[in-house]
């Protein structure tokens, strides 16, 4: 089977053991590999009611069939577990080098279960795993431990660890890999805690087995014949420089546009079929996302587009304020993509200290969010969860009509006045 290592590779860290599974064709066509092979594995590994951080969890480190071949961008794997976030399947792309250097160990998929008596990390090679103490690693960031490694098991490996946040359990904890001056983090789903839940501080891989391509002259057809990101991407490049934010109508190549629509269109349908070039480990649109955005940020000397982004907020921060009953002199530095109205800081201005005594007493403050999105159809998320006070609301700037801020403001009026009242109806029930 060609563009598969055709194996899984099954690893024990209570007992050290590792087995090897076979990969089949009919699974490789119907999971491609990726996330897509990861969830299966964990579907069928981990009980339904296992907590995150439970030796019956595990973890899977997979790559697809596009892994280590010609296609752009294409050293690309994936971690998932049960996360600790969600309580839920997750996974969490990164590249690098490790993704090539994991599919030529021949495996397409790392699966580790249990968990290990002391501080460990697991070496992949073509032949299976072992377990090597990594005491001495424990408590060290992940660029030293990467560092630390591939001085002590050779050059021709890659290593991705977790820092003392993963060590700790804390739950959006990360796993890097570090190659050539550059790295690659595995973010998303507090993966690195579920790895340091089960005292493995890395995952090694060493592997020489080149991916075989079935048809190699008619994939180099047809990258060559598709028309990609990538071999366009220095037209649209161009036309940031020249155009700034209007580069979205901006035709650099006539026929290409016509076929595929403006620079964001093409971007947007491209970014749809995301799960599925994660699956197959390939991550290119998000890719040319960053990399366009990287450029602009770098060409655009008269920072137009950051002017006119502030420009925005600005207006639209404005009217909120202007909604809420406010005279502030607005901030000129202020970009912040979100803004929080601390609700009771306005309230006992506004509606008087007893009264927000009692409703901190009786009402729970999620009830102001939804109060706005019953009353109002206003709807925004409670600041509580983003570190700020809990009576208050996070507000994007960014996503909303510019005339729906003042709305904001006087729903938050609205809904105070109704506290108000209730406070007052409550005052009024006592004396009687």
């Amino acid at each position: 089977m060609k563009a598969y290592g055709g194996r899984i590779l099954h690893v024990d860290l209570t007992t050290g053991a590792a087995g090897v599974e076979p990969l089949g064709e009919d699974a490789a066509r119907a999971l491609l590999g990726g996330n897509g092979l990861a969830a299966r594995l964990l579907y069928d590994a981990v009980p339904a009611q296992a907590d995150p951080f439970a030796p019956a969890n595990a973890v899977v480190f997979g790559v697809g069939p596009i892994t280590d071949t010609t296609v752009p961008g294409n050293s690309r794997a994936l971690a998932a577990a049960k996360s600790p976030l969600t309580g839920l399947f997750f996974d969490s792309t990164f590249g690098g080098r490790w993704p090539a250097t994991l599919k030529r160990t021949g495996f397409d998929a790392v699966v580790l279960t249990g968990r290990a008596a002391a501080p460990s990390y697991v070496v992949v090679d073509e032949t299976g795993a072992r377990l090597e103490p990594a005491a001495a690693l424990w408590g060290r960031s992940t660029r030293d431990t990467v560092n630390a490694l591939l001085a002590a098991e050779g050059g021709d490996t890659d290593a991705i660890a977790i820092g003392p946040a993963g060590e700790r359990g804390v739950r959006f904890a990360a796993l890097a890999h570090y190659w050539k001056n550059r790295e690659a983090v595995a973010g998303r789903g507090g993966l690195g805690a579920v790895l340091g839940s089960k005292n493995v501080k890395a995952v090694v891989v060493k592997g020489a087995r080149k991916t075989e391509i079935a048809d190699a002259p008619a994939l180099k057809a047809l990258l060559d014949e598709t028309p990609t990101p990538t071999r366009t991407i220095a037209h649209y490049v161009v036309a940031i420089a020249k155009l700034g934010g209007r580069a979205v109508a901006y035709q650099a190549d006539v026929a290409d546009y016509a076929a595929v629509g403006g620079m964001i269109d093409r971007i947007v349908a491209d970014s749809r079929d995301v799960a599925l070039n994660h699956t197959a480990g390939l991550s290119l649109p998000q890719q040319v996302m960053m990399t366009l955005f990287s450029l602009s940020e770098m060409m655009d000397g008269a920072k137009r587009y950051q002017q006119a982004c502030m420009e925005i907020v600005h207006r639209r921060a404005l009217a909120m304020i202007e909604g809420l009953g406010l005279q502030v002199t607005p901030n000129p530095l202020f970009d912040a993509y979100y803004g929080l109205i601390d609700f009771e800081f306005w309230a006992r201005k506004n509606i008087g200290e007893d009264a927000v005594e009692y409703l901190k007493k009786n009402v729970h403050p999620l009830d102001l969010a939804f109060r706005l999105a019953e009353a109002h159809g206003i709807v925004l998320l409670n600041g509580g969860g983003f570190d700020a006070p809990d009576w208050s609301l996070r507000v994007s700037l960014a996503n909303l009509a510019d005339d729906v801020y003042d709305d904001i403001g006087r729903g938050v009026r609205s809904v105070a006045r109704g506290y108000r009242d209730a406070f007052e109806a409550s005052r009024g029930a006592k004396k009687e």
